[in-house]
């Protein structure tokens, strides 16, 4: 956030210790998030990519052979929870991010003995594994389903108060505001069931009619 536009005056902040210079800063990180001007969050995803792939060359030196089992315990401890933290808050959905976050899982499947000659979508399947972009997606049907479940929903949406379709009475709004937010945690809650294929895997939702 900045103070007096583009200006090259300095600020100053008076306090009980007198006057002091407001540092300028291009980024700040506050509860695990990095904070950037534009709020793209594409510098924290940046930032845990980094993290996340400087764990898995520490994994890789310190192991000389990394089995399925070993690699299942290893990469959900310490590896995953860090491209996954605050995921409802950070995702961007900016394509180059996707690529970028997505970029550390691939090369992690790569470590474990004789799955690094496969192709991405077959070490996966042989992990019990599934894209990020699929479990962020989980992920904010899981969160959609808990606000309805909580009565919060209308904190977060506009609910259309309409009840007359079939399967559940619960769809948001689509205005130009929430059509462009990249935050937006979906386009419509009108689907009772959205498939998902990335591995051929499908999840559904259903929310109850009152």
């Amino acid at each position: 956030m900045s103070f007096g536009g583009d200006s090259a005056n300095s600020f100053v902040m008076h306090g009980e210790k007198g006057p002091e210079d407001i540092t300028r800063i291009d980024a700040k990180k506050d509860l695990g998030i990095w904070l950037s001007p534009n709020l793209s969050f594409s510098l924290h995803l940046e930032k845990s990519a980094q993290k996340a792939f400087a764990v898995l060359w520490m994994i890789r030196r310190t192991f000389s052979r990394i089995t399925r089992t070993d690699f299942q315990i290893l990469y959900g401890a310490y590896v995953r929870p860090l491209l996954e933290y605050a995921n409802p808050v950070v995702y961007s959905g900016r394509t180059k991010d996707v690529i970028l976050i997505e970029r550390v899982q691939r090369a992690a499947t790569k470590m474990v003995a004789g799955l690094k000659s496969m192709d991405y979508e077959t070490r996966l399947v042989v992990l019990d594994l599934f894209l990020l972009e699929y479990r962020r997606l989980r992920g904010d049907l899981i969160l959609t389903y808990a606000l309805f479940e909580q009565g919060s929903a209308n904190r977060f949406f506009t609910v259309d108060p309409a009840n007359t379709r079939r399967g559940h009475g619960e769809r948001q709004l689509l205005n130009d505001k929430n059509k462009t937010d990249p935050g937006n945690l979906g386009k419509s809650l009108a689907p009772v069931y959205q498939s998902v294929n990335p591995c051929n895997a499908t999840i559904g939702l259903r929310f109850n009619s009152p």
